[in-house]
């Protein structure tokens, strides 16, 4: 085919009995052979396992021009499952895909790691690593790396750490073009536009902080990821998950939604909406709804894609006692997509 996005991995099965893992996330398939987007990969199922199952990886682009899909989040264990790796953008134009999250930690467990970003093509920008998770009185999943750029574009973020004890280390960035790696010429660029604006040009938005519900912040107007939301705060009643910064018109992957927070006694927290596509990029991911013993948190929504699809509304939260939280609404596609 000459034309035409990979379709979704499926979602792996969840199972009960003790000491069985989930089903692993299916890849997201590969678009066709000239024009198209990656399919993103499928989340992981929970289980009882002693390590979660990891999350699909997202599909590669066309080989003239489109994005990676973005990967799955690992899945629930006792130490929780990485998060599937973003997938390529193999041509002239394209950015890579966003890092799944990773798995949450059971009790007395680790969080699970987040997937590494996306190869950009050779004009884009590299994925954003995916967050790692939280681990109950254990250490937190390390933060995914962001996905390289080739000849024009920046690197990917770092996903966030996950909180525990200790924390989980942040993910570094990816590297940037060969043709947009000297700061000074950046900042040069970037001058009269960030003093009109408050926002650059060429950039990535910064990423909100772990544990504060922080929105992400906006990608460069023209080049740019936008920042992914940090997770809500965790407590009695969990915080909202923060919301995820716009990609850039021209190239850049939106941020992703945080996770809401996690409730010790009510209500999980709602996850964040997921940030707003450029011209040609897809919406952010909404964030996934907290845990709580009296309810789960609600997914956050998915952002607004423009010439692309909108993204996928964020999974609801889970809850040992209550009700199980909605799904987010899928972001809307606002011209084609």
């Amino acid at each position: 085919m000459f034309y035409g996005d990979g379709g979704a991995g499926g979602a792996g099965g969840a199972t009960a009995a003790p000491g069985a893992a989930g089903g692993v996330g299916g890849d997201g398939g590969n678009a066709a052979m000239a024009f198209g987007t990656g399919g993103d990969g499928g989340h992981a199922g929970g289980g009882g396992s002693a390590v979660g199952s990891a999350g699909g990886n997202g599909g590669n682009s066309g080989a003239i021009a489109g994005s990676g899909g973005s990967g799955g989040n690992g899945g629930i264990g006792t130490v929780g499952g990485a998060g599937g790796k973003g997938g390529n953008a193999l041509g002239l134009f394209g950015d890579g895909g966003t890092g799944g999250n990773g798995g949450l930690g059971g009790a007395g467990g680790a969080g699970g790691n987040g997937g590494a970003g996306g190869r950009a093509a050779l004009i884009g920008d590299g994925g954003n690593g995916g967050s790692g998770h939280f681990g109950p009185g254990m250490p937190g999943g390390n933060g995914g790396r962001g996905g390289d750029a080739q000849l024009f574009g920046t690197g990917g973020n770092g996903g966030n750490f996950g909180q525990g004890a200790p924390a989980g280390t942040q993910g570094t960035a990816g590297a940037a073009g060969m043709l947009s790696s000297n700061p000074a010429v950046l900042d040069a660029i970037n001058a009269p536009t960030q003093a009109l604006l408050g926002r650059p040009l060429i950039g990535n938005g910064v990423n909100g902080a772990p544990g504060t519900g922080a929105n992400g912040t906006d990608g460069g107007l023209l080049f740019g990821n936008g920042g992914m939301g940090g997770s809500g705060t965790n407590g009695v009643n969990g915080g909202a998950g923060g919301h995820g910064g716009a990609a850039g018109l021209l190239s850049g992957t939106a941020g992703v939604g945080g996770q809401g927070g996690i409730s010790g006694a009510a209500v999980g927290g709602a996850g964040g909406a997921g940030g707003t596509g450029g011209l040609f990029s897809a919406g952010g991911a909404g964030g996934m709804g907290g845990i709580g013993p009296a309810g789960g948190g609600v997914g956050g929504a998915g952002g607004v894609g423009l010439f692309a699809h909108g993204g996928n509304g964020g999974v609801g939260g889970l809850s040992a006692g209550g009700t199980g939280g909605a799904g987010g609404t899928g972001g809307a596609s606002l011209i084609f997509g």
